[in-house]
């Protein structure tokens, strides 16, 4: 099983920027519905130092170590527009403009890793392998293998159904739970954006959308 999980942010829209002072060297930039601002970027480097003046404007702090003029800048929130599904799972396009980067963190996970991992683990979990809880488990690795009728719909009815079923077993999980568990661990809500299935090769594929409770929102690609 190969899987891929992407972080989705809002991007900003920005009007303009320019050098505000030299020393210290610090960049304005405007635009619109800054309040919600996470991240920063300019010239594909994230600034740790910068300050929402208001709805409209931002100044940035750029390090000393950055002597290019600043080219380009990017202003990211976690606040994401509404993804819009087809009735039949398929992706459709999306309008709003948003932002994708791949987890890089190689310690223990937190956050929306760690809800994607146990996602994907109840959702591969067969049920009645759990000896403490026999019905957990979406069962989807009871698809591989499985004969295919020559109607792929069928496997992937199947597919939205595990996703559901995985999706009111992990809220319930966390719902019962005796230790706290963070707002960004806990699961909001489970989409699956799309899914396909090759008949030559026997390959399940999978794109599911995941959101907290503190509103962070990630996609896991998956393929069986």
């Amino acid at each position: 099983m190969d899987i891929r999980v992407l972080r989705m942010k809002g991007v900003l829209p920005v009007s303009g920027f320019f050098m505000l002072t030299r020393v210290p060297p610090v960049v304005a930039i405007t635009g619109n519905g800054f309040g919600d601002v996470k991240e920063v970027f300019v010239n594909g480097v994230e600034m740790k130092s910068f300050h929402v003046q208001d709805d409209r404007l931002i100044l940035v702090g750029l390090p000393s170590h950055m002597t290019r003029p600043a080219t380009s800048v990017r202003v990211t929130t976690d606040k994401l527009p509404a993804v819009q599904v087809s009735p039949d799972h398929t992706v459709v396009p999306v309008r709003s403009r948003l932002s994708f980067s791949l987890g890089t963190r190689l310690e223990g996970s937190s956050g929306i890793d760690r809800l994607v991992q146990l996602f994907v683990k109840v959702l591969t979990t067969t049920p009645g392998r759990d000896i403490r809880n026999p019905d957990l488990g979406g069962g989807v690795q009871t698809f591989v293998g499985a004969p295919v009728s020559s109607d792929r719909k069928e496997i992937t009815r199947s597919l939205a159904v595990a996703v559901g079923r995985t999706t009111d077993q992990v809220v319930d999980m966390q719902a019962k739970s005796k230790v706290p568990i963070p707002s960004s661990e806990r699961l909001l809500s489970a989409v699956l954006l799309g899914s396909s299935f090759s008949v030559e090769t026997t390959v399940l594929s999978a794109v599911i959308s995941l959101s907290s409770f503190d509103r962070e929102q990630a996609v896991a690609s998956m393929a069986l």
